[in-house]
């Protein structure tokens, strides 16, 4: 079973757009595309929202995921945007509880 990840980056005076441009230019987003199992990873922007990007993260599976370096990704995202709030994230299993996950969510604020 695939599993697609769609992710909102917002932004002020154009930098979430900024961004993505720069994981194009640096070539990240080239080397997410060409990992094993990667089946889309693409950005987009919504109609009315100037300030926000969608990033759909494609995968073929969980395994594809954990073998990939996208376990790099969170750091690598980081040093490009420059700026930001970055907070720890946690990565979820398929099984995972609406619990867990909403006992992670409580955790952050």
């Amino acid at each position: 079973m695939s599993i697609t990840v769609n992710l909102y980056y917002t932004g002020t005076n154009g930098n979430a757009h900024r961004f993505a441009e720069e994981m194009e230019r640096t070539g990240i987003a080239g080397r997410i595309r060409a990992e094993e199992g990667n089946l889309k990873y693409e950005y987009f922007t919504p109609l009315g929202d100037s300030e926000t990007v969608l990033l759909i993260d494609s995968w073929e599976n969980q395994e594809a995921i954990d073998s990939s370096g996208i376990g790099r990704s969170g750091q690598n995202l980081a040093d490009n945007a420059g700026t930001g709030t970055w907070l720890d994230g946690t990565r979820f299993g398929a099984g995972a509880s609406e619990d867990e996950i909403r006992s992670w969510i409580e955790g952050l604020q």
